[in-house]
C-alpha cells in the first residue's frame, strides 16, 4: 500500500496506530484476523492534513491540530509531539491536559453544536489559561470558529475576558462583551448555552452571572439578583454604581439603572435564597434592604438562610419594622443561638407559614438564651419525625416548655410595641 506522507508524519502516523494494534501483527495480519484495529495508514481523511500542521504550522494550528488528533487517539498526543520533534513548551503542556484537548476536540468536531462549541471555548479558557496567553487563546479559537457567525467576535470577547490586565469597570466590560458574543453566537441554542453557563466556576462565575442580563427572557428580578452576583464577583462595581448602570446600558440591558439599583440592595441582604429574591417585588426588597441596615445583616443572615415563604418573608419584614433597633437585635440574636439551635431554627422557618412565623417571633425579651436552647433542644424529636406539620404544634408546644419553667414569654413581639396582640400577619 502506497501513501504520500512527508517521512515526519508517516512515522508519527505509525505511533498514532499502536496502541490499536496487536503486538507481533502488522495492519494485514490484523485486518485478516478479524480483529477491529486501526491500520496505520487508515487514518481519517484530515489526519494528513493535521500532521502537517502540526509540524509546520503556527502556534495557533498546532494547537487546533493536536486536539483534532487528540479526540482520534487520545492516549498518544505526547508521543506525536516527540515523533515529529515538536519542542514547543506550550504544546507540551497542552498535551497532557485531558480537559483542554476535549475542549479542543469538541472544538473542531463537525458534530458539535453552535452551543457546544461555545461552552468548549469557555472549557478551553477555564482549563487552558495559564498555558495560552490572551493573544494565543483569541489566536486559536479564532482559527476554529472561523467562518462562522459571530466567532470571530466570540473569539476577541474570550481573549478580552481572559486578559489578567484586566480589572475593575474594564473587567465587567469584557464579561458583558463576552456574554453579548455568545448570545450572538449561539442564537436560537442561547437558553441551553446559559443553563450550563451558569455552572461555570472560578473566574468564569462572572461570565455565569452576566448571562440572565442579555438574556431576553429573563425577569426583572433575574436580572437583579445577576447583577448582585457580577458585583460579587467584581467588587469594584460597588464602588461606583455609576459606571456600573452605564456598563450594563451599552450592553443593552433594559431599565440598567433600576436593575443595579435593586442588586445594591440585594446586596446588602445576607442569607437570602436566590430563589427566593427573584419573587420579590422592588417594594419588598426595599423594606427587606431597610431591615437589614437596621438591625445588621450579620444578625438578620442567620435567620433568612430558612426562609422559603415570599409570604413568611413579608411577615417577618413587617414584625421587624415595628421593633427599634436594639429590641429587633435582641430578637434576631436570640432565634440565631448556636449551632445546633439555628439548626433547629433553619427547620422550623423552611417551610414555615405565617402564622408559625408570628409565634416564632413571640420569643424574645425576657427568655434566656439557655433556656431557650433547652426548649428547642427537646422539640428535636419532634420536628425530625414530623417537619414542617408539626412547626405550629412544636412552637405551641415550646411556648408551653418555657412556661412551665417560670419564664414569661412577652407579648410584645407576638402583637407590637403597644402589646395589644391583635395585628394579624398576612395569610398564605
Amino acid at each position: 500500500m502506497r501513501h504520500h506522507l512527508p517521512d515526519a508524519a508517516f512515522a508519527a502516523a505509525k505511533t498514532l496506530a499502536a496502541p490499536f494494534l496487536p503486538v507481533g501483527e502488522g495492519p494485514a495480519t490484523a485486518h485478516r484476523e478479524g480483529h477491529k484495529t486501526r491500520s496505520w495508514l487508515m487514518l481519517n481523511k484530515q489526519s494528513p492534513n493535521e500532521l502537517k500542521k502540526l509540524g509546520e504550522g503556527d502556534f495557533s494550528e498546532k494547537a487546533t491540530a493536536l486536539g483534532t488528533l487528540a479526540k482520534e487517539f487520545p492516549a498518544t498526543s505526547k508521543h506525536v509531539l516527540d515523533k515529529l520533534g515538536i519542542q514547543d513548551n506550550k504544546l507540551a503542556q497542552l498535551a497532557p491536559n485531558k480537559d483542554a484537548l476535549a475542549a479542543l476536540g469538541k472544538l473542531t468536531s463537525k458534530e458539535s453544536s453552535v452551543a457546544d462549541k461555545a461552552s468548549a471555548a469557555l472549557e478551553l479558557a477555564n482549563s487552558a489559561g495559564e498555558i495560552f496567553k490572551p493573544e494565543e487563546l483569541k489566536g486559536v479559537l479564532g482559527k476554529v470558529l472561523n467562518g462562522l457567525p459571530a466567532g470571530a467576535k466570540l473569539a476577541d470577547a474570550v481573549g478580552a475576558f481572559t486578559d489578567p490586565s484586566k480589572t475593575g469597570i474594564d473587567k465587567a466590560k469584557a464579561t458583558m462583551e463576552l456574554a453579548s458574543a455568545l448570545k450572538e453566537f449561539a442564537g436560537k441554542e442561547f437558553p441551553a448555552l446559559a443553563n450550563d453557563l451558569r455552572k461555570l466556576d472560578g473566574t468564569f462565575r462572572a461570565a455565569g452571572a452576566a448571562i440572565p442580563l442579555v438574556d431576553p427572557k429573563a425577569s426583572p428580578q433575574e436580572k437583579a439578583l445577576a447583577a448582585a452576583q457580577l458585583a460579587a464577583e467584581i467588587p469594584d462595581l460597588k464602588k461606583d454604581l455609576t459606571a456600573f448602570k452605564n456598563v450594563l446600558q451599552r450592553s443593552g440591558v433594559d431599565n440598567a439603572g433600576a436593575t443595579v439599583d435593586q442588586a445594591a440592595r440585594l446586596s446588602t441582604v445576607k442569607g437570602l435564597d436566590p430563589s427566593l429574591a427573584q419573587k420579590l417585588t422592588p417594594d419588598q426588597l426595599k423594606g427587606l434592604e431597610e431591615i437589614a441596615t437596621k438591625v445588621g445583616p450579620d444578625n438578620l443572615q442567620g435567620v433568612l438562610e430558612g426562609i422559603q415563604d415570599p409570604k413568611a418573608l413579608e411577615g417577618l419584614v413587617g414584625k421587624l419594622g415595628k421593633l427599634d433597633d436594639a429590641a429587633g437585635q435582641r430578637l434576631l440574636k436570640s432565634l440565631k443561638l448556636d449551632d445546633a439551635g439555628a439548626d433547629l431554627i433553619g427547620k422550623l422557618a423552611k417551610d414555615m407559614d405565617p402564622d408559625g412565623l408570628k409565634m416564632l417571633l413571640k420569643f424574645t425579651d425576657g427568655v434566656d438564651g439557655t433556656l431557650l436552647k433547652t426548649g428547642l433542644a427537646g422539640l428535636k424529636p419532634l420536628l425530625e419525625q414530623g417537619g414542617g406539620k408539626l412547626v405550629g404544634k412544636g412552637l405551641k408546644l415550646l411556648d408551653s416548655t418555657l412556661g412551665k419553667m417560670g419564664v414569661e414569654v412577652t407579648a410584645e413581639v407576638a402583637g407590637g410595641e403597644d402589646g395589644g396582640g391583635s395585628e394579624e400577619l398576612p395569610g398564605p
